[in-house]
């Protein structure tokens, strides 16, 4: 159907095609096809794009309802890629367009107290934290701790420095504050970090070594007992004579305790 603007007749797309005796085309009913071909090409092309998808959106034709078409490009649900505008046209996105970033990048630096910490047991200098949210003895199931003793002539001290650590020795004595048993034997108390004992260790230094000092111990859960002898006898430190035999400014005695720790958890 023919339309009429101003002087000038002119045809829409959606018109029957024009022919010669429809509005003065000097070409004749050629015209017409060349229009009817032309019109084609374009319904066939907006077919072609009509659901076009690369990925990150798809294309598609969308009638106007005039007459007209327009290919439109839609962003796909999920897609990380283009960008947009949010009214499914591809594009850039603008800093103050992106969602869920922090008020300051790079976050500054910043340090968090121990207390912030959600995890199982009791921190100490003898644990890590592991993976799994747990305070834990390092080591195959084990617990190492020792320190050093030093027989003074006024009595026996945890000798402590620069360079001698003590992460296990707590006192000496009995419950009435004795440093000695029955038979003579110091008594040491100290921590068991994860419980039953695998083996003690008490080892003379050089100066005691000298004097043919040896130590035996036994107990080894928060209590041990050392009995100290010379060339093979027992010694009475309760005794004077026989602690003097001991005695002395650089008279040392290391102690080592090996605990079982249970997974690896100090209690």
């Amino acid at each position: 159907m023919a339309r009429t603007q101003g002087p000038i007749q002119v045809w829409h797309r959606t018109d029957t095609i024009p022919t010669d005796a429809q509005g003065g085309y000097a070409g004749g009913d050629s015209t017409a096809a060349a229009i009817a071909l032309s019109q084609g090409s374009v319904d066939a092309l907006a077919e072609q794009v009509a659901d076009i998808n690369v990925g990150v959106g798809t294309l598609t034709a969308r009638d106007n309802g005039d007459g007209t078409g327009t290919i439109v490009w839609t962003e796909n649900a999920g897609s990380n890629g283009g960008g947009g505008d949010g009214d499914g046209h591809g594009g850039t996105v603008s800093w103050g367009g992106v969602t869920g970033k922090p008020s300051t990048f790079p976050p500054s630096p910043h340090a968090h107290a121990m207390d912030d910490l959600s995890a199982d047991g009791v921190p100490s200098d003898r644990n890590f934290l592991r993976g799994d949210g747990a305070w834990a003895v390092p080591g195959n199931g084990s617990s190492v701790s020792g320190g050093c003793l030093r027989f003074y002539s006024s009595g026996v001290e945890i000798h402590v420095n620069d360079t001698h650590v003590n992460n296990a020795i707590t006192g000496f004595g009995d419950e009435e504050g004795q440093p000695f048993d029955e038979k003579g034997r110091l008594i040491i108390r100290h921590t068991a970090p994860g419980g039953a004992i695998i083996t003690i260790a008490a080892s003379a230094d050089e100066t005691l070594v000298e004097r043919d000092i040896t130590a035996g111990c036994s107990g080894g859960v928060g209590r041990t007992l050392v009995q100290l002898s010379q060339g093979g006898a027992p010694l009475d430190l309760r005794e004077d004579d026989d602690y003097a035999k001991v005695a002395g400014n650089y008279s040392n005695l290391w102690m080592l305790w090996v605990h079982h720790a249970p997974n690896g958890i100090a209690p």
